[in-house]
Parts: C-alpha cells; sequence; structure tokens
C-alpha cells in the first residue's frame, strides 16, 4: 500500500489551505478597509441611539409584555371554555350512486389499479377488433 500513498500530502494541503485563508482574508481586509471603518462607525452610532433610547425601548417592552401576558390569560380561558365541549353538527349528504351500468365504461375511479388495468386492456382489444374487421 505504501507506493501508492503519499504520506505527506495531507499536511501539505493542510497547509496550502491555511495559506489560501490568510491570503484571502488579506487581500478581503486590503478591498475592504474604508468599507469597514465607515461599516464600524455606523455601528457606533447605531449602538449610541440604543443607549440613548433604551429606557423608552425598556418601559415599551414592559408594556408590550404585559398585552402578551394578557392575550396569553385570556386564549387560555377560551381553551378552557371549549376543552371537552361538544358540538352537533349538521347532517353532511353525500353523492348518491349513478343509476347507470358502467361496467362498460374505460375508466371507473371505484376499480383498483389491476381491475381498471384489466378493462383498458379489454377496451383496447374490443377496438383493435373492431378496427381490424372494418
Amino acid at each position: 500500500m505504501q507506493p501508492y500513498r503519499d504520506e505527506r500530502l495531507k499536511s501539505e494541503l493542510d497547509d496550502a489551505d491555511q495559506a489560501a485563508q490568510w491570503q484571502a482574508d488579506d487581500q478581503w481586509s486590503a478591498f475592504a478597509a474604508d468599507i469597514a471603518a465607515e461599516m464600524q462607525q455606523a455601528d457606533d452610532e447605531i449602538g449610541e441611539i440604543l443607549r440613548r433610547h433604551q429606557p423608552a425601548l425598556d418601559e415599551l417592552n414592559r408594556e408590550l409584555q404585559e398585552r402578551r401576558e394578557r392575550l396569553a390569560e385570556l386564549a387560555g380561558r377560551v381553551l378552557d371554555r371549549f376543552t371537552g365541549t361538544e358540538f352537533e353538527v349538521p347532517f353532511r349528504p353525500t353523492a348518491r350512486e349513478p343509476d347507470i351500468d358502467t361496467r362498460g365504461m374505460l375508466y371507473d375511479s371505484r376499480r383498483t389499479w389491476a381491475d381498471q388495468l384489466a378493462a383498458f386492456k379489454a377496451a383496447k382489444a374490443r377496438s383493435d377488433d373492431h378496427a381490424g374487421a372494418a
């Protein structure tokens, strides 16, 4: 097995992978350095806005949480009220079987797949016989 396996290959591939990643990181940093600084500034500004408005956001969140708890309590009451409740449902009519002979029909949805295939083959044979007779 030794002559068919390069024992150094995995290590060399790992080294090449790491070198490629470093090179890609360096190129990306150089490519986006000016934009990265602007992005950091925008992120800092967002953080400052959030810090300024945090007390109001906290109060809003408390008010919303109170409403969420009220909705959950109401949903629980609805569930409790209807658990175990039985409702009468009106009779649902079903289709009546047609008063026609379906044995000669090419397709009948009540047939099994095998019966439908047999009916199709029989109809085809009748059609072929009729075409041959003409």
